[in-house]
């Protein structure tokens, strides 16, 4: 007889429902690590931020603010 290597429409079902479940469980934990990271990388513009202003405040010794841009 001929023996053919392959897989049945079975296996391949059931590794299909294994790969779904394991996405739809990663899926809402690569949001939160997403989300997490937006904000640690506007905390570090922030502190930036601050941080320039401060050290131009120092150069002249004059007062100086910081305000939002686009």
């Amino acid at each position: 007889m001929l023996k053919v290597k392959g897989f049945t429409l079975v296996e391949l079902l059931i590794t299909l429902a294994i790969i779904s479940i394991i996405i739809s469980i990663a899926t809402p934990r690569l949001a939160n690590i997403v989300a997490d990271n937006k904000l640690v990388t506007q905390y570090n513009g922030l502190v930036a931020a601050i941080s320039l202003t401060r050290s131009e405040a120092i150069k002249p010794g004059q007062r100086v603010t910081i305000c939002q841009s686009d």
